[in-house]
């Protein structure tokens, strides 16, 4: 095929506001309860790396449930996605602290009020309620900073993984279904040469129809990923993606995956004859 360009898929932008609503709301309600698993768990292990994976695992938690509900709520429009991950985040670091205050004052209330946080904050700036293995409680300054990067951490989770979220997803609006099945391809030869990664940018596929099998003991191919949904008979979506495997240290291969081309606008009659494709085994190494 000769000059076979697809155009680049884009997000309508739309969602509806109660729809949105609903769902950051009842996201942000969420983070409540996992504030409360959170502050118990930093509290029963009292690892310095541990509770860094924790905090990690909070934020990623919270933007995950963003994320999920912002799909039921068929919201297709990533800076909305980021404003409700930034909202549902800041109610995340009131929960986190709400359920750090009950995990060390008994008979604390569920819902702390902020007044009542800050208090208890000013104490704990003073005095602390934890110390490094040599030396006293964490007080002061260093404890400030510690509570800086834990926030921006939480934060940074709870605010970025929904808008990829969303946008990494297409979505048809004819059906109002996301193409949220997936299949990655690994069998065709990288391509390197400049001219075809520039023609597969601007989603020309004519360079990937005309690329060679793969070898199979290659550690540089190409990768085509394709998205559908059995609902969505109008597209679907075709993305070409370089990647590279790097042996490490412990005889595992490590992978690198760059993106060639946006998600690019397949016609579902088109998909079968794509996937066919890409779908041919890799011959065989050389004996």
């Amino acid at each position: 095929m000769d000059n076979l360009t697809l155009t680049k898929y884009r997000h309508s932008g739309k969602f509806g506001l109660p729809a949105w609503l609903g769902a950051t709301a009842l996201a942000a309600a969420a983070t409540l309860p996992l504030g409360f698993v959170y502050a118990y768990l930093i509290k029963w292990i009292p690892f310095v790396y541990a509770n860094a994976l924790l905090t990690a695992g909070y934020g990623l938690a919270c933007g995950y449930l963003v994320g999920r509900l912002l799909k039921r709520a068929h919201v297709r429009n990533a800076k909305i996605a980021l404003l409700s991950g930034l909202l549902v985040g800041v109610v995340a670091l009131y929960a986190n602290w709400n359920g750090h205050v009950h995990a060390l004052i008994s008979g604390a209330p569920w819902v702390c009020s902020l007044e009542g946080i800050w208090a208890i904050m000013q104490l704990l700036y003073e005095h602390g309620s934890w110390g490094l293995r040599h030396g006293g409680n964490v007080t002061g300054v260093f404890l400030a900073i510690v509570w800086a990067v834990e926030a921006g951490c939480i934060l940074f989770f709870s605010v970025t993984m929904p808008g990829q979220f969303i946008a990494g997803m297409p979505y048809c609006e004819k059906t109002r279904r996301w193409l949220d099945q997936s299949q990655s391809y690994d069998t065709l030869e990288a391509l390197g040469e400049p001219a075809a990664l520039a023609a597969l940018q601007e989603g020309n596929i004519t360079p990937l129809l005309d690329a060679k099998p793969r070898p199979a003991d290659a550690r540089l191919f190409t990768r085509v990923v394709l998205k559908h949904s059995p609902q969505c008979q109008t597209f679907c979506t075709l993305q070409v993606q370089q990647v590279t495997l790097t042996p490490e240290k412990d005889g595992k291969l490590k992978e690198d995956s760059k993106d060639v081309s946006a998600d690019l606008v397949l016609p579902h009659d088109m998909l079968e004859t794509v996937r066919q494709f890409v779908s041919q085994p890799a011959p065989a190494p050389a004996s």
